[in-house]
């Protein structure tokens, strides 16, 4: 498996201050078939002094906004055009 994907930017703390945070994601790929990641280990490193309050709350946002993570969450339709229609769909159920 690949190492983690860093990312990072700047947390809006308590007071309207800005301060640099580090998010990486693991992704653990499954063993069995189909062919997929099982699991995604996020690690949230908070500048020096946030309080857990406000680490819960910029996680919390962070959780809202994430488009990827949402749309896996919901499941996605996909479109796959076949030759007699052009068109057929399914929708894309990660559960199975």
């Amino acid at each position: 498996m690949p190492p983690a994907l860093p990312a990072g930017g700047t947390a809006a703390l308590s007071g309207g201050s800005t301060a640099p945070f580090e998010v990486a994601v693991e992704c653990v790929k499954a063993q069995g078939l189909p062919s997929r990641v099982e699991r995604m280990e996020v690690s949230v490193h908070m500048p020096e002094g946030t309080t857990g309050t406000a680490a819960d709350n910029l996680v919390h946002r962070a959780e809202a906004a994430c488009t990827i993570a949402n749309t896996l969450l919901a499941s996605a339709k996909i479109t796959t055009p076949t030759h007699d229609d052009g068109h057929a769909s399914r929708r894309f159920d990660p559960a199975g």
